[in-house]
């Protein structure tokens, strides 16, 4: 790894203008210098030897520029999050996003060059000054990928735990239910819960947890 952090590019290819993701989630945003929050993680193994890169890609290319780094031997790294849509039939699906779009991180090991992986198709630049590439924190990168495996951006993982007989929970699904409190009944082993909606007319309806938020967070969170 140079001291300096820097690298020079191959012929042909330029460095982007420095981005910033805010709080290593957000999308990066233009003319502001790289900042990269280090979080409170054990040190990668120091026989990976990887140096990291931050790529720019075409929109909407990401996986299709991991997939071609990947080829050529660069261990490559996308970030995303998961949440639900809702497809033209109604139903949920399960799609996940990349957590910085436009952007993907490069491991560079012994024997590679970076000038190669610019080479993949779809790649636009990487981040760096005056023409140098400038290395990514490494504890930045596993970081990530440590919060990603446990979870943290998956926002279909099932809450049905914390929703208990009892409990009250506002409807979050747009329909006649929408921003009405019920009282859980009970609940089941598929995420969903069976609530009274109105005590007086003896008016149930299930729901699953995902189309839930507990009024108790709520308090919580004013």
């Amino acid at each position: 790894m140079a001291d300096s952090g820097a690298h020079r590019l191959g012929p042909g290819r330029r460095t982007e203008t420095p981005l910033s993701p805010a709080d290593g989630q957000s999308s990066m945003t233009a003319n502001k210098p790289c900042v990269l929050e280090v979080f409170s993680l054990p040190e990668p193994d120091p026989s990976c030897r990887l140096v990291w890169f931050a790529m720019r890609t075409k929109s909407l290319c990401e996986h299709k520029v991991v997939i071609g780094l990947r080829e050529r031997g660069f261990d490559a790294y996308l970030p995303a999050e998961a949440d639900w849509k809702r497809n033209k039939t109604g139903s949920r699906e399960r799609r996940e996003r990349p957590l910085i779009p436009g952007y993907v991180f490069v491991g560079v090991g012994p024997g590679k060059s970076l000038y190669f992986a610019m080479q993949v198709e779809s790649a636009t630049g990487v981040v760096g000054w005056d023409g140098q590439a400038r290395e990514i924190d490494p504890r930045f990168v596993y970081g990530l990928r440590a919060r990603q495996a446990a979870g943290e951006f998956d926002h279909t993982a099932s809450k049905r735990d914390a929703f208990r007989p009892g409990m009250k929970a506002k409807v979050l699904l747009k329909g006649p239910f929408q921003d009405l409190i019920g009282r859980i009944l009970k609940s089941g082993k598929d995420g969903r819960v069976e609530l009274m909606m109105c005590e007086a007319l003896n008016w149930k309806a299930s729901m699953h947890v995902d189309e839930l938020k507990l009024v108790e967070d709520e308090k919580k969170a004013a």
